[in-house]
């Protein structure tokens, strides 16, 4: 992401630092979160990691889901305020935050994981990025996306919806089809792609902060548990439905 694109986007995501650290804290949107964050995760075949690197960390909650399961993680993101917000609520031992770009990005060694939520559909040329990202893994490493799907239509009407009142919600985003997303995997030359589908029910509670806390917080929580259940069935059942997909490609070669 470069130019003008990336200019507008990073002023848009540090003025909106605080709103998007609340969503993490507020207990009607924590679970929700902390549960994308962990299904994205868990469409890796590997249980641990030694080096794990999240583009586009934001206000870098995401590390705290990671801590017990790799020695070293680096979150990057362009936004300067939102890296300010995650060294204050999140830096810790074997956790790193960076402010940086991805072109700009020089990682001091490789990683076994790379993972990024929301951040493929707000770049000016993801394909050139997803090649980019591709070659910071070790043989056999594993990149991650978590990233809206346009497939079903009442979705994409709720985001119209969304988009006039929210004012977290950029208007410079393209939701990624399955098909998309695959290809993305491809042309950056990972191997043993798999596309599964993510957030039915509980993705509107990761998004917005609802209140009264008490009534939304145990909504919030059992549409985790249902979505925990509706992802198990057959893909085929619900490619369309999902707000979201997981895309997982593997480098090339072994650890």
């Amino acid at each position: 992401m470069n130019g003008a694109r990336e200019a507008r986007d990073r002023e848009h995501f540090d003025a909106i630092a605080g709103s998007l650290a609340a969503k993490d804290l507020a207990p009607s949107s924590r679970s929700a979160r902390r549960r994308r964050v962990e299904q994205t995760i868990a469409a890796v075949p590997v249980e641990s990691y030694d080096r794990v690197l999240e583009v586009g960390c934001g206000a870098g909650f995401a590390s705290r889901a990671l801590r017990a399961r790799c020695r070293q993680y680096i979150g990057i993101d362009h936004s300067r305020r939102l890296i300010e917000v995650a060294v204050d609520k999140n830096a810790d031992d074997g956790v790193r935050f960076e402010e940086s770009s991805i072109d700009d990005f020089e990682p001091r060694s490789r990683f076994d994981l790379v993972f990024l939520i929301g951040v493929l559909h707000h770049l000016e040329d993801p394909a050139r990025s997803m090649a980019t990202m591709a070659t910071w893994l070790l043989p056999g490493g594993y990149l991650v996306a978590n990233e809206p799907q346009p497939a079903n239509p009442l979705i994409r009407a709720a985001r119209r919806v969304r988009s006039r009142f929210d004012l977290s919600f950029s208007s410079e985003q393209e939701e990624i089809s399955a098909s998309g997303l695959r290809g993305l995997f491809a042309g950056a030359g990972l191997e043993s792609v798999t596309i599964t589908p993510q957030g039915f029910l509980s993705t509107p509670f990761a998004e917005l902060v609802l209140r009264p806390f008490a009534v939304m917080a145990p909504l919030a929580r059992m549409a985790c548990v249902a979505d925990g259940l509706l992802e198990k069935l057959p893909f085929s059942w619900l490619a369309g439905l999902s707000w979201n997909l997981i895309g997982c490609g593997r480098a090339p070669g072994s650890w």
